[in-house]
């Protein structure tokens, strides 16, 4: 039997293009870490916030065990596409776009998932803090000019928030897993039919998301197909549109709009572990992984970000 532990952590204060840390307690298992972004600003005549608005004030996010073991590494804008994999919608959020204001507030808040969400056993992936002897979450602050134009931040904070097990514990021999997110970005100068990404191997990917931009905003004309394969083993080729629909449906998503320009590579649509894509070498896994995208450049600056969800899988059992 476990119980709920509701644990509110600590918070971090924004200071342009500067890094924030926030020790965390660690006692517990961790289902996940609510946060909340709240951010005070000025507005001009026609302020505009970006697609993912306040969460790109932060760059990058980490979660670090010991120093150096990164389960986390990505940016913000992530937990916004997490909110809208696990629910189908947006999560809280307050954007106030009134002209010519001052001292306004905005703010939103997300999950950082610890136990895999879509999936049969989400605790398989349950973060248990006790062996750490330190654990840290780091924020990457970006400038005021990364959540839109027209709006100038004057402060923001991010407030974590632990949701945690106590007595909760693994099965006897059952591996410690981790759930683990990372990402990379990627400027599109110019129409490709095979702009390729050379993924990293050596790991098991639950998921791949892909999210285009234009000038900040998500934009579906930008990719027009998504191919991932391993030499001569094609795992998908489909059009964008195709993969979108899709998603839409496998999750839910009750806003078109909010789904904008993203497309999921889901490799345990079913929620099994055991259909994960296996790259681990040692294992018989593949050894090389490319995803391949058809792109037309439209004006303005056009981006690709690629979000990785992966599993790691030790060798450490629960003592």
């Amino acid at each position: 039997m476990a119980q709920s532990l509701k644990v509110k952590e600590n918070s971090a204060t924004w200071a342009a293009s500067t890094q924030s840390r926030i020790p965390l307690s660690r006692n517990y298992h961790v289902e996940n870490y609510l946060v909340k972004i709240k951010v005070t600003h000025d507005n001009g005549a026609t302020p505009v916030f970006y697609n993912e608005g306040v969460f790109s004030l932060i760059n990058n996010i980490q979660l670090i065990g010991n120093g150096n073991e990164n389960i986390k590494q990505m940016p913000a804008n992530k937990l916004y596409i997490d909110s809208i994999l696990r629910s189908g919608k947006n999560g809280g959020n307050s954007l106030d776009t009134t002209a010519n204001k001052t001292g306004l507030t905005s703010y939103v808040w997300a999950r950082i998932n610890l136990s895999m969400p879509n999936s049969v056993r989400p605790w398989d992936t349950i973060l248990w803090t006790k062996p750490f002897q330190s654990l840290d979450l780091m924020i990457d602050w970006a400038s005021s000019a990364n959540i839109g134009s027209n709006i100038t931040v004057t402060a923001a904070e991010m407030t974590v928030f632990s949701n945690q097990l106590i007595g909760y514990s693994r099965a006897k021999g059952e591996v410690i897993k981790y759930y683990e997110e990372t990402a990379l970005k990627e400027e599109v100068t110019g129409t490709n039919a095979q702009l390729t990404f050379n993924l990293p191997v050596n790991k098991l990917y639950r998921a791949i998301s892909i999210v285009s931009t234009i000038n900040g905003l998500r934009a579906d004309t930008v990719i027009n197909s998504i191919k991932l394969k391993s030499g001569q083993t094609v795992f998908c080729d489909w059009d964008a549109e195709a993969f979108n629909e899709h998603n839409k449906e496998t999750y839910r998503i009750e806003s078109s709009t909010d789904f904008k320009g993203i497309y999921v590579v889901d490799f345990a649509e079913r929620g099994r572990l055991s259909d994960m894509l296996n790259t681990i070498v040692a294992q018989g896994g593949y050894n090389t992984l490319e995803l391949v995208l058809n792109v037309t450049k439209q004006t303005g600056s056009n981006f690709v970000d690629v979000y990785f969800d992966t599993v790691k899988q030790t060798t450490a059992t629960e003592v």
